[in-house]
């Protein structure tokens, strides 16, 4: 069971990159986002959920 926190910053996700996606770049949100694919680049996130199969090349900042 996801603790309530958890579960809040779940339901503010606005960004999603799925497992079988790859993005190249920097992605700048000031909002909540989720990766379970692949990112080669910065992120720039106000929130970020990492799943278990995200693969990330790059740096991550808030």
């Amino acid at each position: 069971m996801l603790k309530k926190k958890a579960k809040n910053l779940l339901d503010e996700v606005e960004t999603l990159i799925g497992r079988n996606a790859a993005f190249e770049g920097t992605i700048k949100t000031d909002k909540v986002m989720r990766i379970d694919g692949k990112v080669f680049g910065n992120i720039y996130a106000g929130g970020i959920i990492i799943g278990e199969t995200a693969e990330i090349t790059g740096d991550i900042e808030k």
